[in-house]
């Protein structure tokens, strides 16, 4: 039987300046009620895995019209959960209770109360990372009344969304950002083989000059088919980066659009 993850939320104070998360991701000291703001009331919690590992994340819940609908954000390598500060919050404004959290060996994550940082890994370890968001999956099911999970996913990130996905039918659709065939192992073919197959969809998004995560995406929208749309932007950048500026908001209300319609 697979063990629950141990969760503890810290009530947070941290401010939402200018409509994104305060900087840092650390939890905060504990105070006596949630912060509300435009986008949401936000919460840090801890993620126990059953090896021992502590994930640190934010919980943005929606401040008005819920829409029973959750969104886990996965982040990129070498990055943490703050990547994902902007973009959480549009969520939030349209009615999603947002996830993120810091994935193992990255941010303020440890294992057994020390540090460890992913440059020590193996392809164990990174593969571990999809077995993470479905803990997480798993306590949001538990504790809160969402219909559905989406994921969505940055870079190695992505891949780790589309492998829980694949073997967890309950949980769709699945946005990715910069995905790629093998990110450190963790590998997508079969995933999306696997995935695309129940009839789940999924957005794949790559940036032209980014040409490796480019011919991966365009390789996992052949596999997918019908089940699958793909935006190839140009001079975007990696991941999250496609996110940023003008552009960067286009996108973001496209992939907000695009959960809405799936």
């Amino acid at each position: 039987m697979e063990k629950s993850p141990a969760v503890v939320f810290l009530l947070a104070s941290a401010l939402i300046i200018s409509g994104c998360l305060s900087p840092g991701g650390a939890p905060a000291p504990a105070s006596n009620g949630t912060n509300s703001t435009d986008g949401g009331n936000l919460t840090f919690f801890q993620l126990g895995t059953p090896d021992g590992w502590m994930l640190p994340g934010f919980r943005l819940a929606p401040a008005h019209a819920a829409n029973g609908r959750a969104v886990i954000l996965l982040h990129a390598l070498g990055r943490d959960k703050s990547e994902w500060a902007s973009f959480a919050n549009s969520l939030a404004v349209g009615g999603y209770d947002v996830f993120a959290m810091d994935l193992r060996g990255h941010g303020d994550s440890g294992v057994n109360g020390t540090r460890r940082s992913y440059g020590s890994f193996d392809t164990a370890d990174f593969q571990k990372m999809a077995g993470d968001a479905g803990g997480l999956a798993q306590f949001i099911r538990s504790n809160y009344k969402e219909e559905k999970i989406s994921i969505v996913g940055a870079s190695i990130g992505a891949n780790a969304a589309l492998n829980y996905a694949a073997r967890d039918a309950q949980v769709g659709p699945v946005v990715l950002l910069s995905p790629g065939l093998d990110y450190r192992g963790v590998q997508t073919p079969n995933a999306m083989n696997n995935y695309s197959q129940s009839g789940r969809k999924a957005l794949l998004v790559a940036s032209g000059e980014d040409e490796y995560a480019a011919f991966s995406s365009r390789q996992l929208k052949e596999t997918a088919g019908g089940n699958a749309e793909l935006a190839i932007l140009q001079g975007a950048g990696h991941g999250t980066e496609m996110l940023a500026g003008t552009n960067g908001r286009e996108l973001s209300k496209k992939v907000i659009e695009w959960l809405g319609r799936n």
